[in-house]
C-alpha cells in the first residue's frame, strides 16, 4: 500500500537508514535554507518498534468503478487507494474502519463527491488513546445529520466496546479541509482521555494532540532536559493545542 498511497515515502528503507535520512534532511535544511553551518545536529531518536504508532487516522471515502471505497489519497492526487489495513495506524483503526464500511454498505449511506460537491459522508476520522484504549469516531458529513444513526450506535456498542464517543463533524464547504468547525455528538460525551507520564488529557474532535504518543513523551522529556528548568521559570505555551508541552514541563 505504501507505494500506492504515498504516505510512507521512505518505507522501503531499513529503519536505521530512515533515521539517518531524517537526520541528514534536518542538517541539509538548516544549512541550505537557514544558512547555518556550525549547528550540532544529534541523531534522530527512533522507536523501539516503528509500527502501529499513529493515534489519529483520517480516511476519505469515494466511489471507484461504481463501488464505495475508503482509504488514502494517492500521492499528489485525490484518487483514493482502497485500504483495509495500515501498519502505521493504531490496530484499532482497522477494526473501526471495517465496521463502518459494513454499515455504509448495508444502509447504502450516500458518499460525497468532491467534483460535484454533492453527497453526504466525506471522511472517517479515528482517534485513539494509546494509554487508555479509548476510541473516538468522527464522521465528517456534508449535511446536518446521518441516516440510521441509532443503528450505527448500536453496532458500535455491540462490536466496538472501546469506542467511547461518536461525533458528526459538519463540513458543507467545497474545500480540501477535512474537518469543519461544528460538531454534533451522537454517542458519549464527545471526548476521549489520554495519558502522558502522570498527566491526563481530554481530547476533543478539533483539539491538536501529537500523532505519535510514544515518541511525544520522549520528545518532551528531551525538551525538559535541554531547558534545564529549576521550577521558578514561567513557560509560555504558544499555539498550545491541548497544552501538553507546558503542562509536561
Amino acid at each position: 500500500v505504501a507505494y500506492n498511497c504515498g504516505g510512507c515515502q521512505i518505507q522501503n528503507l531499513d529503519y536505521e537508514a530512515q533515521l539517518n535520512f531524517k537526520t541528514d534532511l534536518v542538517k541539509q535544511n538548516l544549512k541550505r535554507i537557514g544558512g547555518l553551518e556550525d549547528i550540532v545536529i544529534h541523531k534522530c531518536i527512533g522507536m523501539e518498534s516503528p509500527w502501529r504508532y499513529r493515534n489519529k487516522s483520517q480516511l476519505p471515502l469515494g466511489i471507484k468503478s461504481g463501488k464505495k471505497v475508503v482509504g488514502f489519497y494517492a500521492t499528489g492526487s485525490h484518487d483514493i487507494v482502497p485500504t483495509e489495513s495500515c501498519l502505521i495506524q493504531h490496530k484499532s483503526a482497522d477494526k473501526v474502519l471495517k465496521v463502518i464500511k459494513e454499515f455504509v454498505d448495508k444502509y447504502d449511506i450516500n458518499i460525497y463527491n468532491e467534483k460535484t460537491g454533492k453527497g453526504l459522508l466525506r471522511h472517517i476520522v479515528i482517534r485513539v488513546g494509546f494509554n487508555t484504549d479509548e476510541i473516538m469516531v468522527i464522521l465528517v458529513i456534508n449535511g446536518r445529520d446521518i441516516p440510521y444513526k441509532n443503528e450505527l450506535i448500536k453496532i458500535m456498542r455491540d462490536k466496538l466496546p472501546l469506542v467511547k464517543t461518536v461525533v458528526l463533524n459538519i463540513n458543507t464547504k467545497k474545500t480540501n479541509r477535512i474537518l469543519g468547525q461544528r460538531n454534533t455528538v451522537i454517542y458519549g460525551n464527545g471526548k476521549i482521555s489520554e495519558r502522558l507520564g502522570d498527566l491526563k488529557f481530554m481530547i476533543s474532535p478539533l483539539s491538536f494532540f501529537q500523532i505519535n504518543t510514544a515518541q511525544t513523551k520522549i520528545l518532551y522529556e528531551k525538551a525538559v532536559e535541554y531547558a534545564g528548568l529549576k521550577g521558578e521559570e514561567v513557560v509560555f505555551d504558544l499555539y498550545s493545542g491541548t497544552g501538553t508541552i507546558s503542562l509536561f514541563m
